[in-house]
């Protein structure tokens, strides 16, 4: 059942919907990170679950992204439900609290994904704005949100990949991105 929501959810990405952007690569310039920020109301739910997954499917995928999570209201805290749905997950959010969205957080922030909140053009300084509006409620239904948070963050990093198909983690050298490569041949050049 899992993986039909999930299926669902990925049909529901919207990733050729008019409130589509552009997708940087994970590449970064040089040797930078891409920054993705999340926002939702409060920062503390929604925003909170797609950093927190972002960031371990980017990791596990050796890539230099990163996402951080900022609310337009912010909360004091991370609701007891997410903190112990991550945690059951292996996502330990810690003492985490949510954050406010400012202008600063356009500074290095590469793309812009948006839970049903307009993100100012002074924060977002003309950089994409992706809205995932309609997810379901986290609080409502704890799988059904997570599971369409999770499969959103899964085709938006797949997609990163796509724009870039020669994906490297800042100081990996060729040699071991190939071998990473599971279709590499050592023997052959």
């Amino acid at each position: 059942m899992r993986s039909a929501l999930a299926a669902a959810a990925l049909a529901l990405t919207g990733l050729a919907s008019r409130g589509s952007a552009q997708i940087p690569s994970p590449r970064g310039r040089g040797s930078d990170t891409v920054k993705v920020v999340f926002v939702c109301e409060h920062g503390a739910v929604k925003s909170m679950m797609a950093a927190v997954l972002f960031n371990r499917v980017a990791a596990e995928r050796g890539l230099a992204a990163r996402a951080g999570s900022r609310g337009t209201v912010p909360d004091s805290t991370v609701p007891v439900l997410v903190r112990e749905g991550l945690r059951a997950e292996g996502a330990d959010v810690g003492d985490a609290h949510p954050v406010g969205l400012g202008p600063a957080d356009g500074i290095d922030a590469r793309l812009f994904v948006s839970f049903d909140v307009d993100v100012p053009a002074g924060v977002s300084r003309g950089g994409p704005v992706r809205r995932w509006d309609g997810t379901p409620s986290v609080m409502r239904s704890y799988s059904a949100g997570r599971d369409t948070i999770a499969a959103r963050v899964t085709a938006l990093i797949d997609e990163m990949e796509r724009a870039s198909p020669t994906v490297r983690a800042r100081g990996e050298g060729r040699a071991s991105a190939r071998a990473r490569d599971p279709g590499h041949d050592p023997g052959r050049r």
